[in-house]
């Protein structure tokens, strides 16, 4: 894998399935998404590409934070990146891609199992406790030796949620 910055995000929060089989955002979610993108934008982020999950839910906080941090670019969909997508496939996507800036909108366990692997080389590792619409920034050279640049979850930066 080339030198890579990656950003894990977990989709914002949705609505139970018995509500909506689609599981889009709440009103809730979708305000927090929005103001994570916004706290990036704000500190001059730059994203080369945004991947989602087919999923309603992560489609949506992809298309937020897109709008956000106002790019261009398309959004790219992966079926890779389902909740219980196999993350060596995810692997393979990333060491293939161009782009350097890359942003991962997914679901648990796959996000948990992602970062395990880039960060320990052992996807069964549970080393981040992700949080709906929190975002790791990782640094990453090779499978196993990521290192976490930060990890944000939405209580730090707005108040009352």
């Amino acid at each position: 894998m080339n030198e890579k910055t990656l950003f894990l995000i977990q989709h914002g929060e949705a609505v139970e399935k018995k509500e909506n089989p689609l599981r889009p955002l709440t009103a809730r979610g979708r305000e927090t998404v929005f103001q994570m993108g916004n706290f990036l934008f704000q500190r001059g982020y730059k994203i080369d590409a945004i991947w989602h999950s087919p999923k309603l839910r992560a489609k949506e906080t992809a298309e937020i934070f897109h709008s956000c941090l106002k790019m261009e670019k398309p959004l790219v969909e992966y079926k890779e990146l389902e909740p219980e997508g196999p993350v060596k496939k995810t692997m393979k996507l990333l060491q293939d891609a161009e782009e350097q800036n890359i942003m991962l909108i997914g679901h648990l366990p796959h996000l948990s199992h992602l970062a395990g692997l880039l960060l320990t080389g052992d996807e069964k590792q549970e080393v981040i406790a992700f949080e709906k619409g929190s975002i790791l920034c990782l640094y990453c050279q090779e499978i196993g030796i990521g290192v976490v640049r930060w990890f944000l979850i939405p209580s730090l930066i707005i108040p009352d949620i």
